[in-house]
């Protein structure tokens, strides 16, 4: 039997204000079962959260007057297995998706960097020794030209994650739905700051309609996979890590010929993460509820490899295992997790499920 692993799990109840999520979840993983170890309570809907050392750093939609979003900085105990608040600060725009600690080479301390979808905004936050979180210490507002494709999607520029190039820790990526472009800015790491015009030619303008919502890195090479969720496609970019520069090389569907979503122009398309080989992509499609290996060549193109059922209803999350082998898959409408081998090619065998008290919107292995 392989050794037992962690996952910890984040929640959003989106479908009923008045009982919302407040627990984040640790389950345990050994051989192919997976059980609830521990849970501890948070501020409402802790929806996506990332470590940073012993600080858990997430977003809420916490309801507020007027309604804005909250990110919140956790102590965790490795002992306990369970976290302490330190403190809080606005989001500075409305439900905050994605949470990202971002460090360039050299820093004393990070930033944290989060993205804000129905506000637009995405915002920068000086971190203490102790991983309190400062006051935001810059917010942008995007802009730009608005198709109507999709009225109720693409109406107002949503910013839906934000990341920090791994090559040179210069740039910060975000992919931003409502706009179908993923804007490049550069960091400025000494004063937790981002640098850029929202009409920089650097950043990459995506086909209309297509919504780009999440990115992963391929390990290696210079390219940035993103993840299109109103037409479920994978758009492969050449990254230019001097310039900061994205260009398109490649648009793969990733939906079966034949499925259409229950919303027209509207395909569900949620994570995306690209195996630490380097050699497959693995992404979540919501329309048919399945999750999708992709192989990756020697160029980074991708090509179709395998395609499985998440055995239940709006995979918005997964997580791929650091050794590659194992995938949870995060479905938040039936509140389960399902756990998946996988091997080399890409295959999919499913393995068991665990069904939770709240719906579960997030998962990363947890290696604290």
């Amino acid at each position: 039997m392989s050794a037992a692993r962690e996952f910890i799990v984040g929640t959003c109840n989106y479908y009923d204000p008045k009982a919302p999520a407040t627990h984040v979840w640790i389950v345990k993983q050994e051989g192919d079962k997976l059980e609830v170890s521990h849970s501890f309570e948070t501020i409402q809907n802790p929806q996506f959260l990332t470590f940073h050392g012993n600080t858990l750093y997430l977003v809420s939609d916490k309801e507020s007057t007027p309604r804005t979003g909250t990110v919140a900085a956790y102590r965790w105990d490795p002992e306990t297995r369970t976290a302490q608040l330190i403190n809080t600060q606005d989001s500075c725009g409305r439900d905050p998706c994605h949470v990202f600690v971002a460090a360039a080479p050299g820093d004393a301390a990070p930033t944290v960097l989060l993205a804000n979808y129905t506000g637009g905004t995405i915002a920068a936050y000086p971190v203490a020794k102790d991983g309190a979180l400062g006051p935001a210490s810059d917010s942008r507002h995007h802009d730009g030209v608005l198709h109507a494709s999709l009225v109720d999607r693409q109406e107002s520029p949503h910013p839906h994650a934000i990341y920090l190039d791994p090559y040179v820790r210069k740039w910060v990526l975000v992919p931003d739905l409502g706009l179908d472009t993923v804007f490049v800015y550069e960091f400025l790491s000494s004063h937790s700051a981002l640098a850029g015009a929202t009409s920089s030619p650097r950043h990459a303008r995506l086909e209309p309609g297509s919504g780009p919502r999440h990115l992963s890195f391929h390990p290696t090479l210079p390219i940035v996979y993103a993840l299109c969720e109103l037409t479920a496609t994978v758009v492969v970019l050449n990254f230019d890590v001097t310039t900061g520069s994205l260009t398109v090389a490649q648009t793969l569907a990733t939906l079966p010929a034949g499925v259409t979503p229950k919303r027209d122009h509207h395909c569900g398309s949620a994570h995306i993460y690209v195996r630490r080989d380097g050699a497959a992509l693995y992404l979540t499609n919501r329309t048919d509820k399945t999750i999708v290996a992709l192989a990756i060549d020697a160029a980074g193109h991708v090509s179709l490899a395998a395609r499985e059922s998440t055995r239940g209803e709006t995979p918005r999350n997964f997580c791929l295992t650091r050794d590659g082998k194992h995938i949870v898959v995060a479905n938040q409408n039936t509140n389960n997790l399902v756990l998946f081998t996988t091997d080399a090619s890409g295959s999919l065998t499913h393995r068991s499920e665990l069904v939770l008290p709240e719906p579960p919107t997030f998962v990363a292995e947890l290696l604290h």
